[in-house]
């Protein structure tokens, strides 16, 4: 059994090495993010665990022989003066938890992103110059920010899921706001994708909604106003003055409760529209887009027709779904 740290620094678990092999393959895990096995207090990465290098791609680990025993120096030889200290990177590449990559980044900028938490000892770094992808921990240049084993999560913070980790909060919108340890809330998707997918049509759900509401509540107060009958104009025939009049007395009976249920629907697509701004309430967000598809029903005519088709196809998305609170 394992557990594992989000990021959102809380630790999840204990996850069978089974649960853990579906994640990496389902692109949530990667070498990068932050585990440890039950009854240990050091944090790895899943890299370091030679049971899940074929999952993650990565070669066997080789069995190292132990060294010989070497004679010790001479007193009377020449010892070599000690080697000069090798020139420190200035510039660093990042990947983001959408597995792709930022920079270059002088070191100064990723020491004040790991004070200010948005990067920490997990997080997949390379020096310019470099091919080889490791963590900010494995890079001694960082050690002061960095050193000593990764902090564990107080009981009162943990938070178990025996099902799925917790969804990384933010995302590598641009290279100055970097967040996360290599586990992701979905495969290949961050939230700030989700968020850009979901504002268009987010926004004409809420235009249908906001522009239903004035005219139902409009023709609500019409309908209870004694000015708003209308007169049979003179010298109708007698034949349209009767099928006016029926039309009138008609209207006169449902334009309050037509108006009000209009109104009622109105208000829900506005709701939805805002919710699905905030990406909170999934299922009031699909019935108040599909209430604004329906032409008959929609508390707009055919306005949230086009809207309400395009929040339909996004909102079916299964990484845009699960990105609901």
């Amino acid at each position: 059994m394992y557990f594992i740290q989000g990021a959102d620094q809380k630790e999840y678990g204990p996850v069978s090495a089974e649960q853990l092999r579906q994640w990496i393959a389902e692109n949530r895990l990667n070498r990068f993010s932050a585990a440890r096995s039950e009854g240990e207090a050091t944090w790895k990465t899943l890299g370091d665990f030679p049971e899940f290098a074929e999952a993650l791609g990565l070669p066997a680990p080789v069995p190292v022989a132990p060294p010989a025993p070497t004679a010790p120096p001479s007193p009377l030889a020449p010892t070599a003066p000690p080697a000069a200290p090798a020139p420190q990177p200035t510039s660093y590449f990042i990947q983001g938890a959408d597995q792709k990559e930022y920079g270059p980044i002088a070191a100064d900028q990723l020491r004040q992103w790991i004070t200010e938490n948005r990067l920490n000892r997990f997080s997949p770094a390379r020096a310019e110059g470099e091919a080889t992808w490791k963590t900010l921990g494995d890079l001694p240049e960082f050690a002061d920010l960095l050193g000593g084993p990764a902090p564990i999560a107080m009981p009162t913070a943990t938070a178990t899921s025996p099902t799925r980790p917790a969804s990384s909060q933010g995302g590598w919108a641009s290279p100055s706001a970097p967040s996360g340890s290599g586990l992701r809330s979905a495969p290949g998707i961050s939230e700030t994708v989700v968020d850009e997918k979901l504002r268009i049509p987010a926004i004409g759900i809420l235009t249908t909604g906001a522009v239903g509401t004035m005219l139902s509540f409009y023709g609500l107060v019409s309908g209870l106003s004694e000015n708003a009958r209308q007169e049979i104009p003179p010298g109708m025939p007698p034949e349209f003055e009767r099928m006016f009049k029926a039309y009138l007395a008609f209207a006169e009976a449902y334009v309050v409760p037509l108006n009000a249920l209009a109104l009622v629907l109105s208000l829900l697509s506005l709701l939805a529209g805002v919710r699905m701004l905030q990406r909170k309430s999934y299922g009031l967000v699909m019935a108040g887009v599909i209430l604004a598809t329906i032409p008959c029903v929609s508390p707009c005519c055919c306005l949230g027709l086009p809207f309400g088709i395009w929040a339909l196809v996004v909102l079916s998305n299964t990484e845009v779904k699960a990105a609901f609170r």
